[in-house]
């Protein structure tokens, strides 16, 4: 026997839909990039390219070094910290070749 939606409970109040918009704003991806929005001042869609492959590099930043998202060395917030303290002559991975 087939069971129907609301048998399953769909209709019937027990499941809470998740909106996509609310678990991007979770994501490590998008915490860190908000972070970058903030202290870079990026403003408007210009500039996507540029501001993704930013956010990459500080992605593996602080995964590699164990930073809380969106902070930088000491729970520093990214403007607070010098250049020497993000590494930014550094390789931001191993290229595997």
């Amino acid at each position: 026997m087939p069971q129907t939606l609301a048998a399953v409970g769909f209709l019937r109040g027990r499941w809470n839909p998740t909106k996509v918009k609310d678990v991007e704003k979770q994501s490590l991806l998008s915490k860190i990039y908000r972070a970058c929005k903030e202290w870079q001042g990026w403003e408007g869609r210009g500039d996507f390219f540029m501001r993704m492959d930013f956010t990459r590099r500080m992605l593996f930043f602080t995964i590699e070094n164990g930073w809380k998202p969106g902070l930088g060395p000491n729970d520093k917030p990214y403007w607070m910290c010098s250049d020497e303290e993000l590494d930014f002559d550094g390789p931001v991975c191993d290229a595997p070749f």
